[in-house]
């Protein structure tokens, strides 16, 4: 029987060894972010989501303000009563990096401030980042690097896993999880077909979807390569001279 008890004991260490470090209990309350809860144990996506492209351009006109968001876990005790964090922007060496309050809604600003919170009882927090529409981003993206900040509730956890960042604009900019196998070398000119052509936005969160969806991709990928065709032998865009279509880097587009 001892002998039995201890197997399980051992096989009860390894399994708990598996496990990812975000359920990894200390004296002191940590934050990191990582990818979204349904890939919380797989070490392979612990990177997920570091980094996300949004433009403007795939929303209504009307539009002037958006939230993305970014999945944030506790490492340490849950607490019985709401606890704020504080992120922080960091900035980027030769990029264009957002400006608060033009490009982004600052993190301590009051109007938003009670969205950083850590509910009680709770080891996950969808943390929203407020982007805002200004004309500066019809002229060039912009960079919003942003870490946790330890504050009297929290300290930080894994320095790797510290940080997040989003690429903002006001016109087609590659979207992150962009699949060259698929879809090819990216441009402008065959994103905007894309859209046109399929009536739907292709942006970051279509392609977060279809990813890793083999038999969608193939689908799509057969699907413009046949309305490229098509756009290619119509006469009428032949006489004109748009076909067949280039990029802006005057290359023949393909998919």
């Amino acid at each position: 029987m001892k002998v039995l008890y201890s197997f399980f004991a051992v096989l009860l260490l390894f399994s708990s060894c598996r496990k990812d470090s975000y359920l990894h209990f200390e004296d002191d309350a940590r934050l990191q972010f990582g990818p979204t809860p349904d890939k919380m144990y797989n070490t392979s996506a612990n990177l997920h989501d570091t980094v996300k492209a949004f433009t403007f351009l795939t929303r209504p006109a009307d539009v002037e303000r958006d939230t993305l968001y970014f999945d944030l876990y506790l490492l340490g005790n849950v607490a019985s009563t709401d606890r704020a964090y504080q992120l922080k922007q960091a900035q980027v060496n030769e990029v264009e990096n957002a400006i608060p309050g033009i490009h982004f809604v600052p993190f301590d600003d009051p109007s938003i401030k009670h969205l950083y919170v850590l509910p009680a009882n709770k080891a996950h927090v969808k943390v929203p980042v407020v982007l805002l529409k200004d004309a500066t981003l019809s002229e060039s993206d912009y960079q919003l690097r942003f870490k946790i900040a330890e504050n009297e509730n929290f300290k930080i956890g894994d320095t790797r896993l510290n940080w997040r960042k989003v690429i903002i604009a006001d016109v087609l900019i590659v979207p992150s999880s962009w699949v060259v196998g698929y879809y090819g070398t990216y441009s402008r000119v065959k994103h905007r077909f894309m859209m046109q052509q399929t009536g739907m936005e292709w942006d970051e969160l279509y392609f977060n979807v279809i990813k890793t969806d083999v038999t969608m991709n193939l689908y799509w990928q057969g699907k413009l390569r046949q309305l490229l065709h098509e756009f290619n032998t119509n006469q009428e865009n032949i006489d004109k001279g748009d076909a067949p279509l280039m990029d802006e880097n005057n290359r023949v587009v393909t998919f």
